[in-house]
């Protein structure tokens, strides 16, 4: 399983979940870990679907109901990051940072910018006794092959099947 160490004193992945699950009181069960395990090694966004496909196809049999529960508590302790785009069913992502999210209102592709300053633009902005710690900015737009799509399909005169 991958370590992602940000600091010298920073836990890796597997044993700051554990120090959440002491923390709460909660199980410390074979099925979470490999679930953590399975979901920080995934590319991009993920959906609860795609998690219990790739945990079924490799061997490890969970219910989906286990995959749900833990993949709240992987976002309650602050190891993945879960989003809702648009109308699109929910998708979690590991938490690496904040960046931005292009989403094309037409096909639903999401593309992410690394954006270092994302907070920084709050500084100016009162937030009374709340401190922010991640930020996510989502964009909705249509991508490059939407918008050619859409031209093609607006021109009569564009050859079809190019």
């Amino acid at each position: 399983m991958p370590t992602q160490m940000v600091g010298k004193n920073s836990l890796s992945p597997r044993e700051k979940f554990k120090q959440y699950l002491t923390d709460c009181h909660l199980r410390k069960t074979p099925e979470r870990f490999a679930i953590l395990e399975k979901a920080i090694t995934l590319p991009g966004h993920f959906g609860v679907d795609m998690l219990y496909d790739c945990m079924d196809s490799s061997g490890y049999h969970v219910s989906r109901a286990t995959v749900y529960s833990t993949l709240n508590l992987l976002v309650d302790c602050g190891l993945l990051n879960r989003h809702i785009f648009g109308l699109r069913k929910t998708l979690y992502e590991v938490a690496v940072g904040s960046h931005l999210h292009l989403v094309c209102s037409s096909c639903g592709k999401i593309r992410e910018i690394e954006e270092d300053d994302n907070l920084g633009r709050l500084d100016h902005v009162e937030l009374g006794d709340f401190t922010p710690t991640y930020s996510s900015t989502t964009i909705y737009g249509f991508c490059g092959d939407c918008r050619l799509k859409a031209a093609r399909d607006a021109d009569p005169t564009t050859e079809q099947n190019i």
